[in-house]
């Protein structure tokens, strides 16, 4: 079985197909839409992905200063951006995956912030899948290859600042 190449499917280098998943693409795309995504498995919206990304230090001064100034919605629901389905054929589609690029190098490297505004901005609508990456018989986590290093650097950083400051909240 092949899937309609009228469409692409991307899954993020984390994930693996589950049991299911060919079927649950399928019935995705005899929808019909141009765009569709999952709602981010943290659940919230683009405000609390925003603050997520602050807290695990994926932006810099820049970028913040990009987005504080870019009159986003930051009140749409969070868009998980590991699995997404796209319409070849739809001009909306393409005029959307060309916005969020040029965001992308333009205003910060953080694709799930910028998902929704580039949407808006084209007047595309994303079909927001409300699965999330949990559901073990479309997906199947893999451990993020960066997840050891991240873990090693933050008790490095946290054990510096004890050392320095004798406190962790300095």
């Amino acid at each position: 079985d092949f899937i309609d190449s009228d469409y692409s499917i991307y899954l993020d280098g984390h994930i693996n197909p589950g049991p299911s998943f060919f079927s649950y693409v399928k019935s995705i795309i005899a929808l019909r839409v141009p765009f569709a995504a999952q709602l981010h498995r943290q659940r919230g919206t683009v405000a609390n992905e925003f603050v997520r990304c602050l807290d695990a230090r994926k932006l810099n001064s820049s970028e913040v200063y990009n987005l504080a100034g870019s009159n986003f919605d930051f009140s749409l629901p969070a868009i998980e951006c590991g699995f997404m389905i796209r319409d070849h054929n739809s001009d909306l589609a393409r005029n959307h995956g060309n916005l969020w690029f040029e965001m992308f190098g333009s205003i910060c490297k953080r694709d799930q912030l910028l998902v929704n505004a580039a949407a808006e901005k084209v007047g595309m609508p994303i079909h927001r899948i409300q699965t999330d990456f949990n559901d073990t018989n479309n997906f199947k986590l893999k451990l993020h290859k960066n997840v050891r290093v991240k873990d090693i650097k933050n008790r490095v950083s946290i054990a510096s600042r004890v050392l320095r400051y004798g406190s962790m909240l300095k």
